[in-house]
């Protein structure tokens, strides 16, 4: 019995770290069945458009902890397959964040798509996903959304084309579609927002940003209860 409970306590950490993994692989798996529809929309707009209703409604808003939302994101990045040994994952939100009403699943899927991103093209340095308050009337606050690595970076006739779908990085190796940035730019536009790629250049990097101009959550708001 000794031997059994000295097993199990053993074992404990390694089952939960298993289950942990089995969670994201399982987030991720779900983030590539949301890129596959919204790659059908992009591909057939008017098919799409009937069966998105029943579906996948075109806006959901729900009460949402930006700051709790983006700290389960970097979480699920750290423990799926995507991670690196020499890439750093890294928050900076700003502590004066409200919580809002928004399209969580859409604004999620976004961001994920954007760090999935970064970290392919991103062999040793960071990954930083930032958040920041530009903006707060009190009623509708203004927020910038940045992903930016230190990766191999982008040259000009690259980014002119980077959201453009099934355009490819000549880096990529690993058989992707070019479809994750044509798919971010399409979700961050039902979000109300536009998304710009910058890089200095190959070797040096890239940031990915966008502006949501988000309502405040009120206390008495029904969700809220």
């Amino acid at each position: 019995r000794v031997r059994q409970a000295s097993s199990c306590a053993e074992h404990g950490p390694m089952a939960l770290e298993r289950v942990r993994q089995a969670s994201s692989c399982a987030e991720l798996l779900s983030l590539i069945v949301s890129n596959l529809w919204e790659l059908d929309s992009l591909e057939n707009p008017r098919a799409a458009a009937g069966r998105q209703k029943v579906l996948l409604p075109n806006e959901h808003l729900e009460r949402m902890d930006l700051r709790s939302r983006l700290v389960s994101i970097v979480e699920l990045l750290k423990s799926s397959p995507q991670t690196k040994p020499h890439v750093l994952l890294q928050l900076v939100a700003d502590e004066r964040l409200p919580l809002v009403m928004c399209d969580a699943s859409r604004l999620t899927r976004a961001l994920l798509n954007l760090m999935v991103n970064s970290l392919k093209f991103t062999s040793s340095g960071v990954v930083t996903l930032a958040m920041t308050l530009l903006d707060d009337d009190g009623h509708v606050a203004s927020i910038r959304f940045e992903v930016s690595d230190t990766g191999r970076g982008m040259a000009k006739e690259e980014i002119a084309r980077v959201a453009e779908a099934y355009v490819c990085s000549p880096a990529e190796e690993d058989g992707g579609m070019g479809l994750g940035l044509a798919i971010v730019t399409q979700a961050v536009h039902s979000l109300g927002g536009q998304l710009t790629i910058t890089s200095p250049g190959r070797g040096h990097g890239s940031s990915s940003v966008f502006t949501l101009r988000l309502q405040h959550a009120l206390p008495e708001d029904p969700e809220a209860l």
